[in-house]
């Protein structure tokens, strides 16, 4: 039964496999013992063995939730000597390319294009282009389709698709922008 995991599947394989010592890179060793151990549960549950093995790792992950899932109900101990939590997030970057007033009206301008499409195609603006991508043409402002191509996240399609908006909301911020440096 490929898909989600029951949790009393997921009890079983950690049953049978919580012994196990995993290796330095996380995975379960190919002694055949525990190769025998993962082909029998992967045939008892109609899943591959690379499905049994991935699973096993994920109850090892404090952070996934087939961890969480064995210690609410009980069929594991939680990890004592588990590794720190990881260090937050940074903040988002700004908006803007270094305070430039003129890279956040682009952005707001590119923005609110993203939005008006998004609508009109009926899809989630991040379908049209996401955030980070956003960005980086705010802060490139290309005001061709050659120079939009070297933007990393910009596809063919996307290109074909949005593109010529794109560069014409560019070019129209273009005059109140710096001129950029001579390229190599």
């Amino acid at each position: 039964m490929p898909g989600q995991w029951p949790l009393d599947d997921s009890k079983a394989v950690w049953h049978a496999l919580c012994h196990v010592q995993l290796q330095a890179d996380g995975e379960l060793p190919g002694t055949q013992e525990v190769n025998a151990v993962v082909a029998r549960l992967a045939k008892r549950f109609g899943r591959t063995n690379g499905a049994i093995r991935s699973r096993i790792r994920h109850m090892h992950d404090t952070s996934h939730a087939a961890y969480t899932e064995l210690v609410s109900c009980g069929a594991r101990q939680p990890a004592t000597n588990s590794a720190p939590p990881p260090p937050p997030r940074p903040a988002a970057p700004p908006q803007t390319a270094a305070g430039d007033a003129s890279g956040g009206n682009l952005y707001s301008a590119l923005r609110s294009f993203r939005a008006k499409r998004a609508q009109a195609d009926g899809v989630q603006p991040y379908h049209v282009v996401h955030d980070s991508v956003l960005r980086k043409i705010a802060d490139r402002c290309p005001t061709s389709l050659d120079e939009l191509k070297l933007v990393n996240g910009i596809g063919m399609d996307k290109m074909n698709t949005y593109g010529s908006e794109i560069v014409r909301i560019c070019q129209e911020s273009a005059p109140a922008r710096p001129a950029a440096p001579p390229g190599p």
